[in-house]
């Protein structure tokens, strides 16, 4: 499979929407940001959520909790609301590493991860991500 790289500026852009609760958890805990922030954020639209993809139902449920008392579960992951932003801790997908995860995705134009890996973010999307946001 090949992949595009997110430029520093693109990975910027979508970090700045990324409450610091989740920067944090994300730097923390080995977890990924992936799906349709970082489209949304390539392609200038309106952010309509966040998913940040566990490794378990228990660290997601730990990581939910950490970021809001008020978290709802559904099937795959716990939801929860941080500064009018809704945020899933999403635990149904078993992965290695960004590139393992967003290669298991359906939708290319969902297909991009932002990750914190050896002490600095990286961007990760499918082959043609860039082309779909136009």
């Amino acid at each position: 499979m090949k992949f595009e790289t997110l430029t520093a500026s693109e990975g910027a852009a979508v970090l700045r929407i990324v409450p610091a609760i989740v920067q944090t958890q994300l730097q923390r805990e080995n977890v990924t940001l992936a799906g349709g922030v970082i489209r949304d954020t390539v392609a200038g639209l309106p952010v309509k959520d966040l998913d940040i993809f566990c490794h378990s139902a228990e660290q997601a449920e730990r990581l939910a909790l950490e970021a809001s008392p008020f978290v709802r579960k559904t099937t795959f992951a716990y939801s929860v609301t941080i500064d009018g932003l809704p945020v899933q801790y999403v635990f149904f997908k078993d992965y290695k590493n960004a590139a393992d995860l967003i290669s298991q995705f359906d939708f290319r134009a969902c297909g991009a991860a932002i990750a914190w890996r050896k002490g600095t973010w990286k961007g990760l999307a499918l082959d043609g991500f860039h082309v779909d946001c136009k």
